[in-house]
């Protein structure tokens, strides 16, 4: 059974792919494991390939949610791309963003997309 902490991060990645999708970018892959780890969503913009990284937060006691994207996590991040993009070179360039949501306790909640973050 999945925690709360598991289950919050599903639903942030459930709602940045329907914004993603929204925004003119297909989702073709989510939760892409590789031997680096996880590749939370992978979109597509023409032929480049658009590797997002999913930050759900419910408060800012410990920082936004875009700031736990350090230079460690930034890292792993390019390795994970590399580790993608070498199988699919089709595509002719890659960008990592980050989609920031940062949920309220009204229930409303913020969604920031920064682009070419990493």
């Amino acid at each position: 059974m999945r925690n709360a902490r598991q289950k919050r991060g599903d639903w942030g990645e459930e709602v940045a792919a329907q914004y993603l999708e929204n925004k003119g970018l297909p989702v073709i892959e989510r939760n892409v494991r590789s031997p680096f780890g996880e590749i939370d969503i992978i979109c597509k913009n023409n032929k480049e390939l658009v590797f997002v990284e999913v930050k759900t937060r419910n408060s800012t006691v410990y920082g936004y949610p875009e700031e736990s994207v350090n230079r460690a996590k930034q890292h792993k991040l390019r390795q994970l791309a590399q580790w993608y993009w070498s199988a699919h070179r089709e595509y002719h360039t890659i960008r990592i963003d980050v989609v920031a949501i940062l949920v309220e306790s009204s229930g409303m909640f913020q969604v920031e997309h920064f682009i070419a973050a990493v």
